[in-house]
């Protein structure tokens, strides 16, 4: 790590100053030119070392100019035979609507919390890190209006910054991959991968240590599939390809007064229907012309009644490893089905609940968190073979009356901070940028 600063104004020319120590364990010669690179953009300099005791790292106007550098930011060095990079720049992409909410901290308070424990952890991981939203990318394709938290002044600063090493995308209305489809050089923590549940289904499908894991799934081709599935079993879900937190599932339970169904309705909604036609009709409306999946449903085991499932967010350390975060259990909503936190559910650390668990179902194993986290890991492995190289996904597991684990589906972008969990972690948040100096680094 060093701290970068500007020289007196009376140095105009290309040079850089590093403390001594730094240059010799830099192993850089006097006479060779190198390369500063500072996320996208790159100046040649001879670099000198300063004999001085001063530890920081001093560049001319030119340089500190033409590099958008910012004075006093620490940030890490290495080498790369004669390129010499600082950083990483990590930009966080987000909605222009989101990242207005972040800077104004309102409406959405939960947004301005996640944001500051990244800057918060960035005083040790020492990233050029700001956020930006598509507005923010300049025309000219080499520089991005990015913002800043001062944890000093406690308050966000923009700046003419480079284009980043690494994208950090949490925008799914934007494809900010495609609009840097033709520079090679930036890294995305996440590749630019859809994990819809039919063709996901189909890959992990092919291995024998995760087809244990899979509730059976059939692709919707129409209401005759669901007609044969009640015959079989008394309740079902129909699920969206892409659909997420819980509002494009509809759930089908047969009754003795005919079907029960629930759906997000601007809320989560239960509706009584009589007779296999009406049951037609909300199915027609619910589909509509986009692409389902059907799954039969698991007996779930409960907490206080309500049904639960598991959400294990996993994501890459610094050495580029898989590591599983504290699995959250999200409690459905009362007694309906459709257990996701968005749709008006709780949640709670598994740690916190397992004790209950293991003394309610007294006849059946109930998985530990290590157990959980095990097979969330195993899972991901498989994801990175069939799709290529992510760096965070969402694992949602679920457990059944007999203790029997299932993978329900992969989220390429998981909610980070669920407001009700009670521990407050703010590893989850340097892992994301520990990677994002695995990537740049990786050649």
């Amino acid at each position: 790590m060093i701290k970068v600063k500007k020289l007196n104004k009376e140095y105009n020319l290309n040079i850089c100053l590093i403390p001594n120590k730094l240059f010799k364990s830099l192993n850089l010669n006097l006479n060779t030119k190198y390369n500063i690179n500072l996320g996208q953009l790159s100046i040649s300099t001879f670099i000198k070392p300063n004999k001085s005791t001063d530890e920081n790292m001093y560049f001319s106007n030119k340089i500190f100019s033409n590099l958008h550098l910012l004075e006093d930011i620490n940030l890490n060095i290495w080498r790369n035979n004669k390129d010499i990079y600082l950083g990483p720049v990590v930009g966080f992409f987000v909605d222009t609507r989101v990242l207005t909410a972040i800077l104004a901290g309102k409406p959405y308070k939960e947004f301005r919390e996640v944001s500051l424990s990244y800057f918060k952890v960035n005083t040790n991981t020492n990233c050029l890190l700001y956020y930006f939203s598509k507005d923010d990318i300049n025309s000219n394709g080499l520089l991005i209006n990015g913002y800043i938290y001062s944890n000093k002044e406690k308050k966000w600063k923009s700046y003419k910054l480079p284009i980043p090493n690494v994208i950090y995308n949490r925008c799914e209305e934007f494809n900010i991959h495609n609009y840097f489809k033709g520079n090679k050089n930036i890294k995305f923590i996440n590749p630019d991968i859809v994990l819809d549940k039919w063709h996901f289904y189909k890959k992990l499908f092919k291995y024998k240590d995760i087809e244990k894991y899979l509730i059976k799934t059939t692709l919707y081709k129409g209401f005759e599939n669901i007609k044969k599935m009640l015959n079989k079993c008394d309740s079902l879900f129909i699920k969206a390809y892409h659909g997420s937190r819980g509002k494009q599932v509809l759930y089908i339970k047969r009754n003795e007064e005919g079907f029960e169904v629930e759906l997000y309705l601007k809320g989560l909604k239960r509706i009584q229907i009589s007779d296999m036609k009406e049951l037609e009709k909300i199915v027609g409306y619910f589909t509509g012309d986009g692409n389902f999946i059907v799954q039969e449903r698991i007996n779930l085991i409960k907490y206080k009644d309500r049904f639960i499932d598991i959400r294990v967010l996993i994501q890459k350390n610094i050495s580029g490893n898989w590591y599983a975060r504290t699995p959250f259990a999200r409690i459905g909503k009362g007694s309906f089905a459709i257990t996701n936190y968005s749709a008006g559910g709780d949640g709670y650390s598994y740690t916190t609940i397992y004790p209950n668990l293991n003394k309610y179902y007294k006849n059946i194993s109930i998985p530990t968190s290590k157990t959980l986290k095990d097979i969330a890991i195993k899972i991901a492995t498989y994801i990175d073979k069939e799709y290529g190289d992510f760096g965070e996904i969402g694992i949602d597991l679920a457990i059944d009356e007999n203790g029997k684990i299932y993978f329900i589906e992969g989220n390429e972008f998981p909610a980070i901070l669920p407001n009700k969990l009670k521990n407050k972690s703010l590893d989850k948040f340097s892992n994301i940028l520990e990677y994002a100096i695995f990537l740049s680094k990786k050649r």
